[in-house]
């Protein structure tokens, strides 16, 4: 399974080389260079390069008080705020900013990238976590669901690591990183057949 322009591996059902570009779908060349069986584990899989897969969604549930907060904010600062000036008044304002501001950083900074090779996630804004797990540990991943996430489509993933127990909140579409927590491999190489357009890592 290799392109008979570059040489580099390819798969089976690809119509075109991921590194050349060259088209594997004319000659009798092509034919023969995919007589191979589709790889049957994750080790089998390209090891050269890592390319993203698939991208966990922060869910626009998680901004869900911090958009009910903003009224109030602007109706504390025009009525409250500006007319007393006071150190608690101050600390009020500030408290409110950093509802409002701390859960939008979250949904901004919070990210879980699957490869070929590793889940990369990160959890934090200032002191954030950051950990690689092999696909092949993917058991250290928990999905749950509430009554409100089923109805909208969200849910929460904790990550065991060795330092404990991390939450990952508001998660869109958790079947689908459910269906990779249950078959890596499959996953890996369904994606890596279908979609021609991966990027590096």
């Amino acid at each position: 399974m290799f392109c008979p322009n570059c040489g580099k591996k390819v798969f089976k059902n690809d119509n075109f080389c991921r590194y050349c570009g060259s088209s594997l779908n004319d000659g009798e060349q092509t034919q023969y260079i995919f007589e191979d069986e589709s790889p049957e584990n994750i080790s089998d899989l390209d090891t050269e390069e890592e390319f993203v897969l698939y991208e966990v969604k922060k869910h626009s549930a998680s901004l869900f008080w911090a958009i009910i907060l903003i009224p109030f904010f602007i109706f504390y600062f025009w009525t409250i705020f500006l007319n007393t000036y006071s150190f608690f008044s101050w600390i009020i304002m500030f408290a409110l900013l950093g509802f409002i501001i701390y859960p939008a950083m979250r949904f901004k900074s919070d990210k879980i990238i699957i490869t070929n090779k590793f889940a990369h996630v990160k959890i934090g804004v200032v002191n954030s976590e950051e950990t690689d797990i092999p696909l092949n540990r993917f058991n250290r991943f928990e999905i749950s669901q509430g009554s409100f996430g089923k109805m909208f489509g969200f849910g929460a993933l904790a990550l065991l690591s060795d330092s404990g127990r991390i939450e990952y909140g508001y998660i869109e579409a958790p079947e689908d990183f459910q269906y990779i927590i249950d078959n890596p491999e499959r996953f890996v190489r369904e994606a890596m057949s279908e979609d021609t357009s991966v990027s590096r890592y």
